[in-house]
């Protein structure tokens, strides 16, 4: 890898060298695929099958530049987020709870969640990697937009949640000016964050609506983790000093639609991963301005943990997102590797008749 990049807040990262023009992983050796950024070729026969279909032409890799992300648009996700599952939290959406349904509510984002200790309750074992591959939505303004009011959705993949969360996607926004729809400009953009710290967009890997994006995440926890994830016996000195003893993410993130490649690896100061929860998620980052965003799709969705279990979002559950009165966006597993997010619009209010004059 190139040398450390330091970002604001304590985030350090670094970039990896750039393949030679028509690289293909999937022709590729081990430790080409680990010099270059690429994800661990899979050692499970559906996972490699699945991983040989993305990686079965060359891409155009571009060394990320970053900005620092709007923090109208940073994650409130992590830690609890902006849940209503704890009863002090209830206010206007204590109905919910009255109906039985409450526990997987939240009040800014929705998608699928799996929690290894709830699945393997007595399990040392950890989430270690997640990926998707989702279209980037067209995003409306809602029938009750607001003049001078930016609404935006937010489509991603996580992993963490013990005391922070690594995660990567993509904004998609909309803002009603002067009673006139106008997208905001970049508004449309992907990024990452290590929460708690501040997110990051990538401003050299441009993504517009209809474009399909894909992502992964895999977490480290020592330098032997990554030697047997690629299957060598030895990776180049200056890893060695920057990785072993530190938790570190290597996030990948490909515009499948144009071909643009990135990949680089992220250490946060004071950050750890306890690695139980994976997550699928579209999010409203400054509720309630959720933009009518159709659906998202995500697609070849997968979590893996240290043990080499590879799990779906089928064995985890859906949470859906409510506004004071109605149930806004809602989540369904579609497939075992595929989960399905969709907005659904609050009915209109309800206008009351003129009472006629005598």
């Amino acid at each position: 890898m190139t040398k450390t990049i330091k970002l604001s807040k304590g985030i350090k990262l670094r970039h990896f060298p750039l393949p030679p023009p028509g690289f293909v992983a999937s022709a590729a050796a081990e430790r080409d695929l680990a010099r270059y950024g690429f994800p661990p070729r899979p050692k499970k026969p559906g996972q490699l099958k699945r991983w040989e279909r993305i990686f079965a032409k060359p891409y155009r890799h571009v060394k990320p530049a970053f900005w620092l992300r709007d923090r109208s648009a940073g994650s409130q996700a992590a830690v609890g987020g902006e849940g209503i599952n704890d009863p002090n939290n209830f206010g206007d959406l204590r109905k919910w709870r009255d109906h039985g349904e409450w526990q997987n509510l939240q009040r800014n984002w929705s998608g699928m969640q799996l929690q290894l200790s709830k699945l393997q309750p007595s399990t040392d074992d950890a989430m270690k990697s997640i990926q998707a591959s989702w279209t980037i939505p067209n995003v409306y303004l809602p029938a009750n937009a607001k003049d001078q009011t930016s609404y935006c959705a937010s489509s991603w993949i996580g992993l963490g949640y013990c005391s922070s969360l690594m995660q990567c996607g993509c904004d998609s926004g909309v803002t009603l000016a002067k009673s006139y729809a106008i997208e905001i400009q970049g508004i449309v953009q992907p990024w990452w964050q290590w929460y708690p710290d501040p997110g990051w967009t990538i401003s050299n890997l441009p993504v517009s609506p209809g474009d399909t994006l894909f992502c992964e995440i895999q977490i480290y926890r020592s330098l032997l983790e990554f030697l047997d994830d690629y299957r060598v016996d030895r990776v180049e000195d200056h890893w060695i000093d920057w990785v072993d003893g530190l938790t570190f993410a290597h996030v990948v993130m490909i515009n499948r639609s144009s071909g643009l490649f990135v990949s680089f690896g992220a250490i946060a100061k004071g950050s750890s991963l306890c690695g139980d929860f994976a997550e699928w998620i579209v999010e409203v980052p400054n509720p309630p301005y959720l933009p009518s965003y159709g659906q998202v799709l995500f697609d070849q969705c997968e979590a893996g943990t240290t043990k080499g279990q590879i799990l779906t979002p089928n064995e985890g559950y859906g949470i859906n997102m409510v506004s004071p009165d109605a149930m806004i966006s809602i989540a369904e597993v579609e497939s075992p590797h595929v989960v399905r997010v969709a907005y659904n619009p609050p009915d209109p209010p309800t206008e009351i008749p003129a009472v006629p004059s005598s």
